[in-house]
């Protein structure tokens, strides 16, 4: 899923805002202890808001890749993508963030 931006009428003037999601990257996981995980987070569509403030409400989906290596889980994700680090309240085996 790439993002898409979306026009909604607000008071006369048209705003946008984008439709997110993140693929989270886990190192050994509780429940795929020595593989590295990618597990796809989103957000609810229907909510319209700026891009930026997004990030912060995404949940977790079913979906996910499986590697035994990062550099083997990285060729999986959509190539689209920017890499950033984790945020500081993340779980300690949360590698990276692809948006």
């Amino acid at each position: 899923m790439t993002p898409s931006t979306v026009f909604l009428k607000d008071d006369e003037r048209l705003r946008t805002y984008q439709k997110a999601d993140a693929w989270v990257i886990f190192d050994s996981p509780s429940d795929y202890p020595g593989k590295h995980v990618a597990r796809r987070f989103t957000r609810d569509e229907n909510r319209p808001q700026p891009f930026w403030n997004s990030y912060l409400d995404l949940k977790p989906t079913t979906d996910r890749f499986v590697a035994a290596g990062l550099v083997e889980l990285r060729a999986m994700l959509p190539q689209d993508r920017g890499c950033f680090p984790p945020p500081a309240a993340a779980d300690e085996c949360v590698v990276e963030v692809w948006i």
